[in-house]
C-alpha cells in the first residue's frame, strides 16, 4: 500500500480490489490472545498503512469540492468504520511492538480530528456515516491505558 503507488491507485486498490478489513476480521484478527505475535505485528502494520491512506483521502475530501471525490467519500467512510474496531484492538494490544505499530495512525487521527473541528465537519457523519470525533472517548481511553505501562 505504501510503496510508490499514486494516491488514487492506492485508494482504488483498497476500495475495489481488497476487502482488507473484512478479511482481517473474518480471519480471526480480533482474537483476545494471539499466540503468534509476528502475525499480530504484521496485521497491525497493514491496518496502520491502509488507515493512513484512507485518512489522507478523508482529509483531502474534506477540503475539496470535486464531484468525483465526493462519490468515493461514502466508500471511504464505510472502510474507516470497518477499520476502527481493528485499529482499537491492535492499538490496545498487550505488546509494545503491536501497539507501537499503530502510533502513526493514532497520530494521524489526532491531526484529522483537528481538521474536522477546524472545518466543522463532524456533521458529515449524518451524510457519510463517519466522523472521527465519535471515536475520541475510545482513543483517549486507549492512550490512557497504554500510558500505565512503564
Amino acid at each position: 500500500v505504501n510503496k510508490g503507488m499514486e494516491p488514487e491507485q492506492k485508494l482504488r486498490l483498497i476500495l475495489t480490489e481488497l476487502t482488507l478489513f473484512q478479511q482481517l476480521k473474518e480471519s480471526g484478527a480480533i482474537v483476545k490472545v494471539d499466540t503468534n505475535i509476528y502475525r499480530a505485528i504484521k496485521m497491525s502494520q497493514i491496518i496502520n498503512d491502509a488507515g493512513l491512506e484512507l485518512l489522507g483521502f478523508w482529509d483531502m475530501a474534506a477540503k475539496a469540492s470535486l464531484p468525483q471525490v465526493h462519490e468515493m467519500k461514502n466508500a471511504v467512510a464505510s472502510l474507516l468504520n470497518q477499520m476502527m474496531p481493528l485499529f482499537f484492538h491492535f492499538f490496545a494490544y498487550d505488546d509494545i511492538d503491536v501497539s507501537g505499530s499503530m502510533l502513526p495512525l493514532a497520530s494521524r487521527m489526532t491531526a484529522s480530528l483537528a481538521l474536522e473541528k477546524k472545518l466543522n465537519i463532524s456533521s458529515a457523519a449524518q451524510t457519510t456515516g463517519f466522523a472521527l470525533s465519535e471515536y475520541i472517548p475510545n482513543l483517549l481511553n486507549t492512550m490512557y491505558q497504554l500510558m500505565q505501562y512503564p
